[in-house]
């Protein structure tokens, strides 16, 4: 039961290390009271040898964790950051799961459940044994363009939670959210524990062609996790929400005000400008909704009183729906280019 685990690329060999294996067992780790909490300063190694050395060498191996666990309005706040210790030019942390066990079980009562952020939000009922149940992960804000990263679903709230028995807990990334995914187990006989947990993406690294593109920038701010802890009655779904929405309101994230009222009904509208056909050769680009008959649609519906309409746009860049992210995009000519996109800007003038 370690508070974080670390994925490390050092050189050609991937380590994995914990707080509990690779600091506290080599008496490498400390804490200090701090106001309304406690910080942990962890010392990570790969072995002992290097854990014992007064100096380092730019070859070895060796992180610092330090975790801040403060109390405060009824939450319990959890800060972390990292350092490189050795300054080893070649050793990267790839990736750190924070509070990995923490919350964790494997007696499940009947109402028990893991709080996932799929779409909006959903359970997984522990309760209900299944052995070919696989783990689950869902990146916050949905997949990184730049990267090829597997995910089971994308998550639109970056929050987790879990209901044990009487008492229940959500949480919040506040920060480093936008590179962080959230992980579900249920127990197994390969994973023995229930349990719901934030991974941090701290280096984009990524396999292409039997090649490893690491990334010229890490990660180096602040991670920071809010905990709400429930009991009772209020320990239910909708108790969970009701807690992630009142610290997002507290976070400035939602705001408090009432939608005000229009003379319209609003109207979401989801055009598609192109689609991308394997033409055997090359794939290429077919235009469905080009820009010219958009403007003609959106005329007509307008001149029919339908006036507040929002508009989703698909496969207007260059490649279509299903092009990679490019330094340069460009409008997609064959939906009709800029002109075409201009005039459609006009009708929300």
């Amino acid at each position: 039961a370690s508070m974080a685990t670390l994925r490390i690329l050092g050189g050609s060999d991937i380590y994995y290390l914990n707080t509990q294996d690779n600091s506290l067992f080599f008496n490498k780790s400390s804490y200090e009271k701090i106001e309304n909490g406690v910080k942990f300063i962890y010392d990570l190694f790969p072995d002992k040898q290097t854990a014992d050395k007064k100096e380092f060498s730019k070859n070895d191996i060796g992180f610092r964790l330090v975790i801040s666990v403060t109390l405060k309005d009824g939450s319990m706040l959890v800060n972390c950051t990292h350092e490189n210790l050795t300054k080893n030019p070649d050793a990267f942390i790839e990736s750190i799961d924070l509070f990995n066990t923490f919350g964790a079980y494997n007696d499940s009562l009947e109402d028990d459940f893991l709080l996932v952020p799929d779409g909006c939000g959903a359970i997984i009922k522990t309760s209900i044994y299944d052995e070919s149940f696989e783990s689950v992960s869902f990146n916050v804000y949905g997949n990184d363009p730049s990267s090829e990263t597997e995910a089971t679903g994308d998550a639109i709230i970056p929050a987790f939670g879990i209901k044990h028995g009487k008492t229940a807990f959500v949480s919040l990334i506040e920060k480093a959210d936008a590179i962080a995914k959230v992980k579900a187990e249920k127990a197994t006989s390969l994973t023995e524990y229930n349990r719901v947990y934030p991974s941090f993406n701290i280096t984009p690294i990524q396999y292409k062609d039997e090649k490893l593109y690491i990334s010229e920038k890490s990660y180096n701010d602040e991670i920071s996790l809010c905990y709400r802890f429930l009991t009772g009655i209020n320990a239910t779904y909708p108790g969970l929400a009701s807690a992630c929405r009142e610290q997002l309101i507290r976070n400035s994230v939602l705001s408090t005000k009432n939608v005000e009222a229009s003379d319209y009904l609003p109207f979401f509208l989801t055009l598609g400008a192109s689609v991308t056909t394997d033409s055997g050769l090359f794939n290429a680009v077919v235009p469905l909704t080009t820009f010219e008959q958009a403007t003609d649609m959106l005329t007509h519906m307008k001149s029919k009183g339908i006036n507040n309409i929002n508009v989703r746009y698909t496969g207007v860049f260059n490649g279509g729906p299903d092009s990679s992210v490019s330094s340069s995009p460009r409008l997609n000519n064959e939906s009709g280019g800029e002109k075409g996109l201009a005039a459609i800007a006009l009708l929300f003038a």
